[in-house]
């Protein structure tokens, strides 16, 4: 059992003390959540340690005689409010049901995370060099760690070898799309910093802006590109037009110049990244394939190895999303079902996906995910959510008077912005930092407005001991998935390495009512059945594959694995059916295809068993080193041969064909020539053994 150190302070009522114990908390401490034995050393680790201070948050609002709420928050916490009361109404469709809570809570975390971080700062005097300077120390931070992450690479590049970007490049944000978004979402900061801040603390803006920068070419993450190329236009556009007044006149142009100093090193640093990094292509040659499949759509419904790419990934899965919101429109599938839901409108396209070992978690569209699984109601009542923060920022810019808080108010929205236009490409919702970054800005837009404006709503005493209970069930629920994680790790280097005892120890600690499923949604059945199978238990295997197709009823890899052990058990029609419902989401499952067709064979259709296996002849070329297709397919093709053979009268011609079907080699070879499935193959192979074609 591993111990957890997460460097969470036991007195958090001395640190958590306004706007300074929450910039402390979101700059300093979270940028250093990083626990390795965890399979995801960031998305857990995190989720515990923000239920602690939520907790610790809780205790310190709980003992204020008098709890007030600025009333600008109230029409945007209601809005939230309401659409975790919605997420109960998809919870209700939820497979899962643990599962489902576990990730209603971490959503209601957030909002319970804004609602504390307005009850804190709601009297305090916003201090916004304060905080743009703790933003530019959480720049540096996570700068720091991914530099010391880049040491490898830079050593390569010295010694003349290229230098090539991995996921792996991602401070301690889990991958380099993550750290990219955040970067960006804090880039704004930085520049308010570096152009407003004086003396030393330009130096630290510079650096961070520099970093940040540096660290958003560098990870080629095409979401954070265009996220920032947004940002930066409504920053020119609206720097321009001065409307509402954000600088004054004397120092537009001052801005403009700067802004322009800004986009010439962004330019050439993005001109010498272009000639040291050996893949800089990849993100940008992505539009190019977008193009590709507009003008050649049938490329979506074949399997090829040029599908072998990421945008090729994120049609299919944007596909399958918008078939999910067509065939429920008003509740969606379910809350935490997409993840289940999505093999059953279609995978495919690649072999590495055809056979099911690539799971999907997530449409890479954080809308997409919320109205597939929420319905019409959750994303109307999630984009209203950030509608009702514009508008209220709108607001409060027409009120203030002096051009830094405003420009400071315009920083926070785009920063708000940046969270928004990476949602469409990314998952930024999916993690606790962004989302963190996100309320906290909102946080401190709702306290930026003018004091004699300023009304307030007095607060029952049952809220913080609402979100006190709250918090102790997060600890619970957070702790309970960090403990899954962690075994999971074990459980998936076991099944590597096929230690089929420890998998089984392993499965039996990671599975719990919160945490049925792993990372890619299997059931933590499915492990054990493997497990006892290979040991020879095919009875209870059997049994836990049940189990586990009850909690994911599509995934393609449990569907083959349970037709099998029905199969192994003597229960054929079971494991037909359980074969052919894999086939339905993924027609060209090569170790379905060749199971139903073992199975057909072994009950003497070895006319059905032929039809099955043909079926993979358009892709035979593309199936390499497989030896159980390759042994499967010479049996059943043989024999199907040698029957029609028995109608065959000429004994030179059945000497010539049984003579053709000892050969292995050529039988397969010949085989693989006729992968037009137009082309009728038994008579081809009959005119190639006789020597009719050369």
């Amino acid at each position: 059992m591993h111990e957890i150190k997460l460097p969470v302070t036991l007195h958090m009522g001395r640190i958590i003390s306004g706007i300074g114990g929450l910039l402390v908390f979101v700059f300093v401490i979270m940028p250093l959540i990083w626990y390795r034995p965890a399979f995801d050393p960031d998305l857990n680790p995190r989720f515990l340690v923000l239920s602690v201070f939520l907790l610790g948050a809780s205790i310190l609002i709980l003992r204020k005689k008098q709890i007030v709420l600025p009333s600008v928050s109230k029409s945007t916490l209601i809005v939230y409010g309401a659409s975790l009361l919605w997420m109960f109404v998809s919870y209700l469709s939820a497979i899962n049901p643990g599962d489902a809570i576990t990730e209603w809570v971490r959503i209601a975390s957030f909002g319970v995370f804004l609602l504390i971080s307005i009850l804190l700062i709601k009297r305090e005097q916003i201090d916004y060099f304060k905080i743009t300077r703790f933003v530019s120390v959480g720049v540096l931070l996570f700068s720091v760690i991914a530099t010391g992450q880049s040491i490898p690479l830079i050593l390569n590049y010295l010694h003349d070898e290229p230098i090539k970007f991995s996921s792996f490049l991602a401070s301690t944000l889990s991958n380099k799309n993550f750290f990219s978004d955040v970067l960006v979402i804090l880039f704004p900061i930085c520049v308010f910093g570096m152009l407003k801040d004086s003396g030393k603390w330009k130096a630290l803006h510079i650096a961070s802006f520099i970093a940040a920068l540096a660290y958003i070419i560098v990870l080629q993450s095409l979401s954070s590109w265009i996220a920032l190329s947004v940002i930066c236009i409504i920053f020119f556009i609206l720097i321009i037009k001065n409307k509402p007044e954000l600088v004054s006149p004397k120092q537009r142009k001052g801005l403009l110049a700067a802004f322009l100093a800004m986009g010439i090193k962004g330019a050439i640093s993005l001109f010498v990244f272009l000639g040291v990094v050996s893949d800089i292509s990849s993100p940008l040659s992505k539009f190019g394939k977008v193009s590709t499949y507009i003008q050649h759509p049938e490329m979506l419904e074949k399997t090829s190895a040029e599908n072998s790419n990421s945008t090729f990934d994120r049609i299919l899965i944007w596909r399958n999303s918008f078939r999910m919101i067509k065939d429920h429109p008003v509740i969606g599938v379910g809350l935490n079902n997409w993840r289940l839901v999505n093999p059953s409108y279609g995978i495919g396209g690649t072999l590495h996906l055809d056979s099911g070992l690539l799971s999907f978690e997530h449409p890479h569209n954080d809308y997409l995910l919320v109205f597939a699984e929420q319905g019409l109601p959750g994303i109307v009542l999630y984009l209203l959510f950030f509608i009702l923060i514009f508008i209220k920022a709108k607001q409060l810019l027409k009120k203030l008077e002096n051009h830094e808080a405003r420009f400071f108010v315009f920083v926070l929205c785009l920063g708000i912005v940046s969270f928004l236009v990476a949602s469409m490409f990314s998952y930024p919702r999916s993690r606790i930092y962004p989302e963190l970054l996100v309320m906290l800005f909102t946080a401190f837009i709702f306290a930026m407005e003018p004091k004699e404006d300023k009304k307030e709503i007095n607060l029952s005493a049952f809220v913080p001991v609402l979100t006190l209970v709250f918090s102790f069930f997060a600890i619970y629920v957070s702790a309970k998935r960090l403990n899954a994680d962690l075994h999971t790790k074990i459980l998936v280097q076991s099944q590597v390495n096929r230690n089929y005892p420890r998998m089984i120890r392993e499965e039996d600690k990671s599975i719990s009512y919160y945490t049925p499923l792993d990372y890619t949604g299997m059931p933590y059945e499915w492990y054990q059945g493997m497990a006892r199978f290979q040991s020879g238990q095919k009875e209870e295997a059997l049994r836990l594959y049940r189990t586990a197709f009850s909690k994911n009823p599509y995934q393609i890899r449990l569907l083959n694995d349970l037709g099998t052990a029905m199969d192994n058990t003597g229960q054929k029609d079971s494991a037909v059916y359980y074969y052919q419902r894999a086939l339905s989401y993924s027609r060209n499952c090569i170790d379905c295809r060749v199971n139903l067709a073992t199975v057909y064979f072994n009950q003497g259709n070895v006319a059905g068993a032929f039809a099955t296996i043909d079926s993979l002849r358009p892709i035979t070329n593309q199936i390499v080193m497989n030896f159980k297709y390759e042994e499967a397919l010479y049996v059943i093709l043989a024999n199907r041969m040698d029957d029609s053979l028995k109608t065959i009268s000429d004994t030179s011609v059945v000497s010539k064909v049984s003579l053709f079907l000892n050969n292995r080699k050529e039988v397969l070879k010949q085989y693989r020539g006729l992968s037009d499935l137009s082309t009728p193959v038994l008579p081809e192979l009959f005119q190639l053994a006789v020597g009719a074609k050369q």
